[in-house]
This record gives structure tokens, sequence and C-alpha cells, in this order.
């Protein structure tokens, strides 16, 4: 089996491991709209070893994957909604993957024990509550080691009729969540202000909205 094939064979395993038919339609849903090329696309960024922590891990799918792939990291998920926490650890017993754990935790409050050598967002920054988020960024960048990355993957709110394919697929998914999609400006500014250096990546697909990563390092020194 190729490089590809053992990819694809591993994301369609992971959401197979759900013992929830919900679940599992969600998943094939939300991997419809964030395709295995852009998962490598993230994945690029992460280490090779170390702790890496995901904000917003819903049902894990992203987590487990990067921690298949990359089975020198140990890969942390923490989420608000219990609920999706349990379907995670039961989907790592099913799946019998070591090095990842999951726990229910607000990302608004909660704090990282030890350093990280990267921490991922996956289309979550927009749905915090705006007066939080550099509360959060601050968090993250204090515990990154030095020459590490927080990636952030989220939609630009330019121009308007791509925003606007984005916005309503996020509020049918998540109807009573808040959703601010911050503009590149501010949200490259913020990062900047906890001393990170940004790498701004923008992700070709087919889907008509604007995805982007943030790529933000920890400067050495």
């Amino acid at each position: 089996m190729d490089q590809d094939s053992w990819k694809d064979h591993t994301l369609q395993n992971i959401i197979r491991s759900y013992d929830s038919l919900r679940v599992r339609l969600y998943s094939r849903a939300r991997l419809l709209l964030l395709r295995r090329r852009l998962l490598d696309e993230i994945a690029q960024y992460l280490p090779a070893a170390g702790e890496v922590l995901d904000v917003g891990c819903g049902y894990g799918l992203f987590s487990l994957y990067f921690a298949m792939a990359l089975p020198g990291i140990h890969m942390r998920g923490i989420d608000l909604a219990p609920r999706r926490i349990e379907h995670a650890r039961r989907a790592v017993r099913q799946l019998a993957v070591p090095d990842v754990e999951f726990e229910p935790a607000d990302a608004t409050t909660w704090q990282p024990r030890g350093g990280l050598r990267a921490a991922t967002m996956i289309d979550v920054l927009h749905h915090l509550p705006r007066s939080a988020v550099e509360g959060v960024i601050a968090t993250l960048a204090g515990r990154l080691e030095p020459g590490c990355r927080l990636i952030i993957k989220d939609i630009e709110p330019a121009p308007w009729h791509k925003m606007a394919c984005a916005w309503i697929v996020d509020r049918l998914a998540h109807p009573r969540s808040p959703l601010h999609y911050w503009p590149p400006c501010e949200l490259r500014k913020l990062l900047e202000s906890q001393g990170l250096c940004v790498y701004k990546h923008r992700m070709s697909d087919f889907w008509p909205c604007t995805q982007v990563l943030y790529v933000a390092v920890k400067p050495l020194s």
C-alpha cells in the first residue's frame, strides 16, 4: 500500500471506529470540507516528536489522524463538549492508538501542563468569543517551546461571497455558537503581539470559501 492509500485508509478506519452513526456521518461531512490533502498541509508543520495540543478537537478525527501519521508525537485533544470527548476516547480504545489523550476543557480557561511542541486550532478560532481570543493565544504562546508553532486553520472574511458560503455551513453545524471571521491583518497583529512570527499559508481547494493557515512560530530567543 502506497503512502497516499495508507493515509486514506487510516482516515476511513478512524471514522469506522466511532460507535455512533451520527458521529460517523458528521465525520464524513467534516472530511468532505477539510480533505486529506489539506490535513497533510497542516501536518507538514507539526513536529516529529513531543507534545502537540489540538484545541477544539471535537470527536478527535484530526487528532487521531495526526497521531497515527506521526507516531513520535504525544497528541492531546481538548473540547468543550464532554460528549464529544467520550466518543473520541472510545475511538482511541477501539483503534489502540498510543500516546493520544482527550479531555473535556474550555479553551478560554484551560491551562496546558508543561511545554508544547505545537498547538493546532482547526476551524475553532471563529467560534470563540472575540473577547476571549487574545487570552487563548497568549496562553498557547506562553506554553510553546522556542522554535515551535501555533497552527491556526481558519476562514478569511473576504471576498464576501466566499465568506457567505462558510457562514452558511457554520450556522447549520453550530447555530448557537459565536461566529467571527478574523481579518488577516487583525489576526496577524494579535499573534505578533504575543511575540510570534507569523507565516500565512493560503490553502487552495475547490470549495468556494477562502481557507487559510496561520503558522505562528515562537522565536528561539
